[in-house]
C-alpha cells in the first residue's frame, strides 16, 4: 500500500519523535511511505527521522508551491481567524501533496494531527481523489480546527485515548471515532530490578509538566536525583527554583535529547522511576496519552503522574502509582514509596510492561490502521 502521511515538521526539529514508531513500523509491515511535512527548517535531531530522509521516505514541498496561493476548501473557512490564517497557510502544500500522491498512485493519505496537517490532507485527498484519515492527540481536539467537517469528509478517524474519544463527542456530538492506542517499539528483555535513587523526568519544560511540583518534593527526599529532559521556557525559573531550594547539585538539566538517545537511556541507567508531575490547569492544558511514558513502561522503569487528562487510563489497575495535580506531600510519598519497596514498585512496573505489550506495540498499531485504510478506498 502506499500512504502519505502528513506529519506537523517531522523529520525536522525536536518534537512528534513518537510518532516515529508508527511510521516504522508501517515501512517494516512492507507498506511505502512518504512523510510530507507541512512546515520545514530546523535540525534533524533523531536518528529514526535521519533514517526517513537517507532511506528517501520524506517529500518536502518545494519553496515555490509553498508560495503559490491556493485557494481553501470551504469546508476549512469557517473557524476562527488565527485558525483560518493557518488552513491559508495549510492550502498551497495541500495542493502539492494532492498533486504528489495522484502522480505517485497513492492509496491513502493520513495526517498525524487534526489540525493543519488534517487540513493539507482533506485539501490532497480531494485533489488525489483517495480516502484520507487522521488522528486526534489532545489540544488538537480544542482548537477545533474545522473539526466536525473534517469528521464529515474523512474515511475515518481516530483517536488515540478514551478521554480523547469523549472528548469529540462532547466538542462536535460525534460518537462514531475509532480508537486506537499510540504505538511504541517495544523493549526486548523481562522486567529490570529497581534501584537506586535517580528519577528521570522526559518532558518539555512548561508549566503544565509541573516541573516545579517535583523540586519542591525534592527539599523532603535529600538523596535523591533527577535528571530533566527536555527544554522550554520554564527552564530559568526552575534553575532559580533549584539554587533557592538549595537543590541544584541534585537536579540535572540534560536538555533536548535525541528520541534514540532518550530510549538508550531508559534501558541502561538505573532508574528508580520515571515521574510525570504534571499539572491541570484547563480543561485544555492537561495531558493526553504522555508517549514517554508508554515507553517507560515498556522499559519496565516504575512510573508515577497525575491524575491528569488521560493519563489514569495507562497507570490503573496498579500499573502506576497516580496523586492528585499539584499536591507535592502526596507526590513527595509515592516517590519515597517507589524506593522504600522496590520489590513492589517491581510488580506495578511488570504489570505496566505487559500493558503496553498488549496495547501500545507498534506493528499492532500500524496493522489495524492499515485493515481501516483498505477499507476507504478511492473517493
Amino acid at each position: 500500500m502506499k500512504i502519505a502521511v502528513v506529519t506537523a515538521r517531522l523529520p525536522f526539529g525536536s518534537g512528534e519523535a513518537f510518532l516515529l514508531p508508527e511510521i516504522w513500523a508501517l515501512i517494516e509491515l512492507g507498506h511505502s511511505v512518504r512523510v510530507v511535512p507541512t512546515r520545514t527548517g530546523g535540525k534533524v535531531l533523531h536518528a529514526e527521522a535521519a533514517r526517513l530522509i537517507e532511506r528517501g521516505h520524506v517529500f518536502v514541498p518545494p519553496m515555490v508551491s509553498r508560495l503559490m496561493p491556493a485557494a481553501v476548501p470551504r469546508d476549512l473557512r469557517g473557524v476562527r481567524p488565527k485558525v483560518k490564517v493557518k488552513n491559508a497557510l495549510a492550502a498551497p502544500v495541500g495542493r502539492w501533496a494532492g498533486e504528489m500522491s495522484a502522480t505517485w498512485r497513492a492509496d491513502h493519505i493520513h495526517a498525524c494531527w487534526a489540525s493543519t496537517p488534517a487540513s493539507v490532507a482533506l485539501i490532497a485527498g480531494q485533489i488525489a481523489s483517495v480516502g484520507w484519515s487522521f488522528t486526534m492527540h489532545r489540544w488538537d481536539i480544542h482548537e477545533d480546527n474545522a473539526l466536525a467537517a473534517k469528521l464529515d469528509r474523512a474515511c475515518f478517524a481516530r483517536a488515540i485515548s478514551v478521554r480523547g474519544a469523549a472528548e469529540v463527542e462532547a466538542r462536535v456530538g460525534r460518537n462514531d471515532v475509532r480508537r486506537l492506542n499510540v504505538g511504541v517499539n517495544l523493549v526486548d528483555g523481562g522486567p529490570r530490578p529497581v534501584s537506586g535513587s535517580r528519577l528521570l523526568v522526559p518532558a518539555s519544560l512548561l508549566p503544565v509538566k509541573g516541573h516545579a511540583v517535583l523540586l519542591e518534593a525534592l527539599r523532603n527526599l535529600p538523596d535523591v536525583m533527577v535528571d530533566l529532559v527536555g527544554d522550554g521556557p520554564s527552564r530559568r525559573s526552575l534553575v532559580r527554583d533549584a539554587i533557592r531550594s538549595g537543590i541544584r547539585d541534585r537536579v540535572h538539566f540534560l536538555g533536548v535529547v535525541p528520541h534514540d538517545v532518550l530510549l538508550r537511556r531508559m534501558r541502561t541507567t538505573p532508574y528508580a522511576a520515571v515521574v510525570l508531575p504534571s499539572l491541570r490547569i484547563s480543561e485544555t492544558l492537561q495531558e493526553g496519552i504522555p508517549v514517554a511514558l508508554v515507553e517507560a513502561m515498556s522499559a519496565g522503569i516504575p512510573v508515577i503522574s497525575t491524575l491528569s487528562g488521560a493519563v489514569p487510563e495507562l497507570l490503573g489497575d496498579d500499573r502506576g502509582l497516580l496523586v492528585e495535580p499539584g499536591n507535592v506531600d502526596a507526590l513527595a510519598r509515592a516517590i519515597a514509596s517507589v524506593l522504600a519497596d522496590p520489590s513492589s514498585a517491581g510488580e506495578r512496573a511488570g504489570k505496566a510492561r505487559l500493558f503496553v505489550a498488549a496495547h501500545h506495540d507498534a506493528r499492532r498499531v500500524a496493522t489495524q490502521l492499515i485493515d481501516w485504510m483498505h477499507e476507504c478506498g478511492g473517493l
